[in-house]
């Protein structure tokens, strides 16, 4: 009753890639209730009834599939209740590219057991001594004697952790599993991983393969967590202060939503709005993030105030704009600006964007202050970049 582990250290052995969708994301604002902003596709909101903007998604990376043959194996495939604690079997995805970040939201696992043994499956985000995201218990049936005859899969037990036994709560999304026996079991309890022709019958997971699907699996994906400040609707604005050189004052930045280009009704979208001074530069940096899900005509009046830099002509310095792909220098906008505007939208009415750029500068002013440069920018955008002077 013993089997052989290929591949258990970086739990890479079959990966089987399938449709993506997106990474998980939450948002968080006080001041906004479920359902004030759209979630992007394939996301649910999930937000508190006592504020916030929170969505749950997932991006499916693929699935797992621990490979075993029955035979004589190595001795340590078999976990037996020995010792003070017992021996422990550790699953980790470890730092394999194709798993590199990534955690399991649902495995199936199937075991071979002996001896009345119960299994205790304890899973962590981090490795074994990261985050403890969730406990499992699999024990024996009391109709069966010895956990179940040897032959086939009669003494084979299968761990989905959606649907775990006796309502324990499934755990959360994990990147290692450590398996033992637990001391409430038999003291002469035995378990090891299972899999192939005696495997236990496929649960969900397993039931979306066409091959080996009596085998352990892993359903693999990603997950990230975005953080928004608030919300902006048409016509609203905020301000940000722009850390700046040690003796300077700090400057600032302004954020302007204007309504939606294709005159489609305004809805909420979540958003941040942040800044900051790196001094091995001397380059100050404002961050502009916004989801626009079904709001992907949304555009914005950003007005960024720099730091005054050497008073030289022409200026020397460029400001630059990241739309994650890349600095690039910024660029003019054609048309016309109207500074005297009173609203975002008059200032920006005849403004004319660049053809597939999602920004553009539309105004800017130099004004001499203490000897120095000091420049003021107004940029049309359609969506959300770094901007670095």
């Amino acid at each position: 009753m013993s089997t052989r582990l290929r591949g258990l250290a970086a739990l890479a052995a079959v990966i089987t890639m399938v449709a993506g969708g997106l990474a998980t994301i939450a948002a968080f604002d006080a001041g906004a209730a479920p359902g004030d902003t759209q979630p992007p596709e394939g996301c649910t909101d999930v937000s508190p009834e006592t504020g916030g903007v929170v969505y749950s998604c997932t991006e499916e990376q693929g699935l797992l599939r621990l490979q075993l043959n029955e035979g004589n194996g190595e001795p340590c495939a078999q976990v037996n209740n020995t010792g003070p604690n017992g021996q422990s079997l550790i699953l980790s995805l470890g730092s394999a590219a194709a798993v590199d970040g990534a955690l399991v939201d649902w495995a199936e696992i199937d075991f071979e057991r002996k001896y009345d043994g119960i299994v205790r499956a304890q899973y962590f985000a981090g490795g074994p001594q990261g985050t403890p995201v969730g406990q499992l218990l699999l024990g024996c049936s009391p109709t069966l004697s010895d956990c179940g005859p040897d032959s086939g899969d009669g003494d084979n037990f299968r761990l989905d952790t959606k649907n775990p036994p006796g309502g324990q709560a499934s755990p959360g999304p994990f990147d290692t599993i450590v398996l033992r026996l637990d001391a409430s079991g038999a003291s002469n309890g035995a378990f090891s991983l299972e899999g192939g022709a005696d495997g236990t019958a496929p649960g969900p997971v397993g039931s979306t393969l066409s091959v080996n699907r009596n085998d352990s699996l892993f359903h693999v994906i990603t997950h990230e967590v975005i953080s928004y400040d608030g919300t902006l609707d048409c016509s609203d604005t905020d301000t940000v202060e722009v850390p700046s050189d040690p003796g300077s004052p700090s400057t600032s930045s302004t954020v302007a939503r204007m309504e939606n280009k294709d005159d489609a009704d305004c809805a909420l979208v979540p958003y941040t709005l942040d800044a900051g001074f790196d001094a091995s530069t001397g380059r100050q940096t404002v961050d502009f993030v916004v989801g626009l899900t079904g709001q992907e005509t949304a555009e914005f009046e950003w007005l960024l105030e720099w730091d005054p830099e050497p008073a030289t002509y022409p200026i020397a310095n460029t400001t630059t704009l990241d739309f994650g792909d890349g600095a690039d220098p910024l660029q003019w906008c054609g048309g016309t600006y109207d500074p005297d505007g009173l609203t975002a939208d008059l200032r920006m009415a005849d403004v004319v964007p660049i053809t597939g750029l999602s920004g553009c500068l539309a105004y800017q002013t130099t004004t001499l202050v203490g000897g120095q440069a000091q420049v003021t920018e107004v940029l049309l955008l359609s969506d959300d970049p770094r901007a670095s002077r």
